[in-house]
């Protein structure tokens, strides 16, 4: 019995060396495949040989690299804003009631069109004050020239000349005063004809016609007829929309990259493929604490008229130029984290080289190694050749 439970235990024991021993073995072997696995080289340095019935359904396609005109661009994110000095405010200037309102909302108007008429007292009243100067000024004038005429014969002392040459003077100043008060309020001047000594105002002497300061777009409308305004109100706005601004963030980081005159594209978001050219005409000089950004302005051409106010899009802004190697972006493959192109060697062979890539813009890349000038890549089907590479090495 004794020696019954001692076999038992040396059995149990061997069992147990045994699972150990054939645990560490397959746990070694399962290892090492994995490394082997791990470590093993694509066949990049084989070349892929493709049919020219497949090149054509797949669409292959190769271009020669050489050196060409590189533009470095930066992209920044921006919304369209008009220029300020462009738009305008129009004003009613004068107390009075709208009679007549002969724009909308949208429509173009030439500067000195005709906007909307004013039925005003203060405009009458303006008008009457500048007449009745005017009228004085006549009289006084010929009164001073008529007392001269007798100085020179004698007939008139020369004092009463000084003292009606002095009161011209005076009222020629207040007809000055009264005419600049007309052109401020946006009154036209009127004029006494001299044949009739008629204005020619009559009963209109208060009907102020209310224009256009500028040619362009009017913006908005705030205004109908029968209304009554004060000077201040504003009865529409214009803006000349032939060009706008195109308002982008710049961060710390890309204000070495760009200068003041550099060219854009802007691209809005609502018209993908119409490009907006201008030039980035301003950089400000104070950094947003909260963004750490800097504002830039670009003065674009509005083509077309498409730039609305408030709409967001995207600035493209070359900042530099450089003759280099480059590579279109859709030539370059990432494979096992490293960057190859597809060299083709003759047609229907391609092999994959690594390359060592640099700057790039929104379709070029810089090559710094792995091509030389001349060579043939491919442009157009890369995926499909970094496929049967993938698939060559796993099927394997």
């Amino acid at each position: 019995m004794k020696y019954n439970k001692f076999y038992a235990l040396l059995i149990l024991l061997a069992i147990l060396f045994s699972s150990y021993r054939l645990y560490t073995y397959f746990s070694k072997k399962k290892s090492s495949v994995e490394v082997v696995e791990e470590n093993k080289d694509l066949p990049l340095e084989e070349s892929i040989k493709i049919e020219s019935e497949v090149s054509k359904d797949v669409n292959l396609h190769s271009i020669q690299v050489n050196l060409v005109e590189f533009r470095e661009t930066l992209n920044l994110i921006g919304e369209v804003s008009s220029d300020p000095d462009r738009v305008t405010k129009v004003s009613a200037r004068i107390p009075g009631r709208v009679s007549e309102v002969r724009f909308i909302e949208g429509s173009r108007v030439r500067k000195g069109q005709v906007l909307a008429i004013l039925d005003s007292t203060e405009a009458a009243r303006s008008r009457s004050k500048y007449l009745s100067s005017l009228s004085r000024v006549n009289a006084t004038s010929r009164n001073a020239k008529r007392i001269r005429e007798l100085v020179t014969l004698k007939l008139a002392a020369e004092q009463e000349a000084i003292n009606a040459e002095s009161e011209l003077k005076v009222q020629e100043a207040e007809l000055r005063a009264d005419k600049g008060n007309l052109l401020a309020l946006g009154i036209p001047v009127p004029e006494i004809n001299p044949d009739t000594n008629n204005s020619g105002v009559g009963e209109n002497s208060g009907r102020i016609e209310v224009t256009s300061p500028l040619d362009g777009i009017i913006l908005s409308r705030d205004v109908v007829r029968g209304s009554q305004v004060d000077a201040i109100t504003n009865l529409a706005t214009v803006g000349n929309l032939d060009t706008v601004w195109f308002m982008v963030k710049l961060f710390e980081k890309d204000l070495g990259k760009v200068a003041e005159g550099d060219f854009a594209k802007v691209k809005l978001n609502p018209y993908p493929k119409e490009e907006f050219e201008g030039r980035l005409i301003y950089i400000g000089n104070q950094i947003d604490a909260g963004s750490r950004t800097v504002t830039g302005r670009i003065v674009i051409k509005n083509k077309n008229h498409l730039a609305k106010i408030g709409l967001f899009g995207t600035a493209e802004i070359y900042t530099s130029e450089y003759d280099i190697l480059a590579a279109p972006l859709d030539a370059i493959v990432s494979i096992e984290k490293k960057d190859y192109v597809f060299v083709e060697e003759k047609p229907g062979e391609y092999k994959a080289r690594e390359v060592k890539l640099g700057r790039r813009n929104a379709t070029q890349v810089e090559i710094l190694s792995g091509l030389q000038v001349g060579e043939y890549i491919v442009d157009n089907g890369v995926f499909t050749l970094k496929s049967k590479v993938l698939k060559s090495t796993f099927g394997e």
